[in-house]
This record gives structure tokens, C-alpha cells and sequence, in this order.
């Protein structure tokens, strides 16, 4: 059975500890890729935006899963796009702005928000894992669709907020450690598995 997709995520795997890669390696790697008619797919918790960045001559001929899964797009074509019920995104915010040690992200297709309140060391961080980031002082100022919640928390805490995540919004959102020191908050089935399949039933 030959390759037909070769599938990478990012930060700590394709990426090294200072956020880069070879790139004149992986362009002859690429071309062999094309030659073989092997697929590259980009997968990744981050966004969108900031995937496409380090891929600047071809992205608009591979594939990406972002945000972990909730934005899946090929050669600049989207695939698919998750979205959280209005109502079910209030009671996620509602639950999450109701615990003091928690910095929040709020994700959406077109660009991610956090509130002005929020850690400026958070927002230096995330900065470099969100490229279309977005300071407001209200998440109700927020007229798109949300798919995803980041969220920053101390370690000690994790456990704790992972089974009361678990349990206080189950069905709306599931928590996955997202690899740099905080938690991600997804569409529970929407994740960079599933994406993947997206991407395979759509090439057959």
C-alpha cells in the first residue's frame, strides 16, 4: 500500500523549540511529495492564520486542520467550519468568567478575541499562536460564531478544571491540553482526527 498523506502537527513535532523549521530541506522534501502524489496537511490547535504563515509559497496548494479541527481547509478552499450554538457559547463564557484564575480565548473563523482584562503576559503568548487576535472589552461585542475556547490557566489547577469542564459543560465542549501551557475548549467530535477524514473522504 503506498503514502497517500502525510499529516504533520505543529509546535513540538514539525516545528523546533524556537518555532521554525529547515526550509530549504523541506522544499526538496515537498517536491518529492508532488512527485509521488502524496497530500501535505498541516495540523494543528493554532490558527488558521498563523499556520499559513510559515507555508507562504504553498499554501494555497495544501491542505490544513486548524484549531483543532474546527476549521479544515484544502488549497485555499474551505472544508468545513464548526460553530457552537449561541446559546451553548453564552453558557460556556458564562461558566468560564465565573472562575478568577482563568485567562479566555474566544475563537472564530474570521479572528480570535480576549478581553482587555485579561493577562498581558497571555496575550504576548498567545500573540504568536493567534496572528489575528483581538482585544474587547465585552465577548457579547463578538457577532460571529464561536468553535473553539483557549484557555490559560496554573498548572495546579488543570486537573481540577479538566473534571469540572468534563462535567459542568459535557456535551457542548470537550477540554484538550493544547501543548503550550493551556487548555483548549472543542466541539466534542471535532478534532484534527476527524479533520483528516474530512480531508480524505473529500479526496476519495
Amino acid at each position: 500500500m503506498s503514502i497517500k498523506i502525510i499529516a504533520v502537527d505543529m509546535d513540538g513535532t514539525f516545528l523546533n523549540d524556537q518555532m521554525s523549521f529547515d526550509r530549504q530541506r523541506f522544499s526538496a522534501q515537498y517536491s518529492q511529495l508532488k512527485e509521488n502524489g502524496i497530500r501535505f496537511v498541516v495540523a494543528s490547535g493554532n490558527q488558521y492564520y498563523q499556520l499559513i504563515s510559515f507555508f507562504p509559497d504553498i499554501a494555497h496548494e495544501i491542505a490544513f486542520v486548524a484549531e483543532n479541527g474546527a476549521y479544515v481547509s484544502d488549497k485555499n478552499t474551505e472544508i468545513f467550519c464548526g460553530e457552537i450554538a449561541s446559546q451553548d457559547t453564552n453558557n460556556v463564557l458564562k461558566t468560564l468568567l465565573s472562575i478568577p484564575y482563568l485567562d479566555v480565548i474566544r475563537c472564530s473563523k474570521n479572528g480570535a478575541y480576549m478581553l482587555s482584562s485579561s493577562d498581558e503576559d497571555f496575550y504576548a503568548t498567545m500573540s504568536k499562536y493567534y496572528h489575528r487576535l483581538k482585544i474587547i472589552d465585552n465577548f457579547n461585542q463578538v457577532t460571529e460564531p464561536a468553535f473553539k475556547f483557549a484557555i490559560s490557566l496554573p498548572n495546579e489547577k488543570l486537573p481540577g478544571f479538566m473534571t469540572f469542564i468534563e462535567q459542568k459543560l459535557a456535551g457542548i465542549v470537550t477540554p484538550v491540553s493544547s501543548g503550550h501551557g493551556s487548555v483548549d475548549l472543542i466541539i466534542p467530535g471535532v478534532h484534527k482526527a476527524n479533520g483528516i477524514k474530512l480531508l480524505q473522504k473529500n479526496w476519495g
